[in-house]
Formats: structure tokens, sequence, C-alpha cells
């Protein structure tokens, strides 16, 4: 019976990565993935359904792990949860880079990418008038739309 469901029914596999909010699970991840493969094959209707099934497991998810909070007592951690859902952990996301400065950033974007004595050639002239071109373009033009 095992194998007719497995065969019937196959599993799949979802990586969650350790950039992803907390909220993200494999189930809400591969809920997401089909609500995006809905949008593209163009049935919004079921699509739309997808994305409340998503925002109540994700509300879910945030309603437990907020449970054990009480803002009365400590306003402070509250909002520290809080602002780990909304913007993710701080410094999740920051990597420092040694030996970079502001400075060296404003030097590197304030130089001319080209030496100020640099000169700049003239346009080319091209063996052709410019009312010979335009000319031929609107020939070219009118003879598409008339046939």
């Amino acid at each position: 019976m095992r194998k007719l469901l497995d065969r019937l029914y196959p599993e799949r596999q979802v990586t969650v990565a350790a950039a992803d909010p907390r909220f993200i699970t494999p189930t809400v991840k591969a809920m997401l993935r089909r609500k995006n493969r809905l949008m593209h094959a163009g049935r919004m209707e079921e699509a739309d359904a997808m994305a409340l099934r998503v925002r109540k497991a994700i509300t879910r998810h945030s309603t437990k792990w907020l449970r054990g909070i009480d803002a009365k007592k400590n306003a402070k951690d509250a909002w520290a949860k809080i602002r780990e859902i909304t913007h993710g952990k701080s410094g999740e996301n920051s990597q420092s880079v040694s030996g970079i400065t502001a400075q060296i950033l404003n030097d590197h974007y304030t130089t001319p990418l080209y030496p100020l004595t640099q000169t700049i050639s003239p346009p080319r002239q091209s063996s052709l008038s410019h009312h010979a071109i335009a000319s031929s373009v609107k020939s070219a033009c009118f003879g598409c739309l008339t046939h």
C-alpha cells in the first residue's frame, strides 16, 4: 500500500535556507511555489485561495512563536520579537568587509572615469547626407504601409 501511495503522491523536497525568515517553513515554501505556478498559469482564483492559506499558516506560526511573550510585563522583549519577525534578526544579513571605509568609497566614486584632459573626437561624417537618409526611410515606410 505504501508503494502505491509513493507512486501516486511522491514526496517533494523543499530546501529552507538559513537566510529565509523564521516563518518560512517547508510547508509554507511549498505552498508559495504552488501559488507562483498557479499565477504564471493564469489561474488567479486558485492562486488567491493559496495566498490566503499561506497567510493563515504564517499568522499561525507567528502567533505560536509570540505566545509566551507578555507585553504588559516586558514590552522591550515583545517589541524585539516583533522587530525580528518584520525585519529579521539584527545583523543576520550584515557582512563586514575589512579595509573598506566610507572615505575609500567616497574617493572611488568621486574620481572621474576618464581624465579631464581627454579630447573628444568630432562626430564622423557620413557619406550620405541627412536629407538622403530621411527620404529613403520615408519611402521605405510608405511602401510598407501601402502594401
